[in-house]
């Protein structure tokens, strides 16, 4: 599937995260926040709130106990923490910038159409100048809408 310029975010809830209906929102939403952030709790408003991972989690009958699920939840927020200060180093090293840079394309690679829930991978590819590079990262849809939720990275096109 492939898109170029879609809308920003779509609303959010009273918890001020965003609540987007479609992954390509969240893909543009995600990366005009990565252009300005030095902080990775920029990126709180689009991961999944523990309320909405537990009763996913219980609605896939994982037979872990909420102990064990909170902790996963907090891993998943840590590694994506992680994964930000990877990518911004990444892109100061490298002195890549989106705003002088243009999106080439963008995609999206989803699981099963049945799998609950849903993951996506998507993939944006930009230029900037004569310089080629790859933001990634793993999008999950809970209860209708879509989170970042994993695995973001910076890197050069296959």
């Amino acid at each position: 599937m492939f898109f170029l310029g879609m809308s920003f975010s779509e609303a959010q809830d009273t918890a001020g995260r965003y609540r987007m209906v479609r992954a390509e929102a969240l893909a543009d939403s995600v990366i005009s926040k990565l252009e300005m952030a030095k902080n990775p709790d920029v990126l709180k408003p689009f991961f999944p709130p523990l309320n909405l991972f537990m009763q996913t989690a219980d609605s896939v009958k994982s037979g872990q106990n909420t102990q064990m699920l909170q902790a996963r939840y907090q891993a998943s927020w840590a590694r994506l923490r992680r994964d930000f200060k990877r990518f911004r180093k990444l892109m100061q090293e490298q002195r890549l910038s989106f705003r002088s840079a243009k999106r080439d394309t963008c995609y999206l690679r989803i699981t099963e159409p049945d799998a609950k829930p849903l993951y996506a991978y998507v993939y944006q590819e930009y230029t900037r100048k004569k310089k080629r590079f790859l933001v990634r990262f793993v999008a999950v849809r809970l209860s209708g809408y879509w989170y970042l939720f994993s695995d973001l990275q910076l890197r050069e096109p296959d």
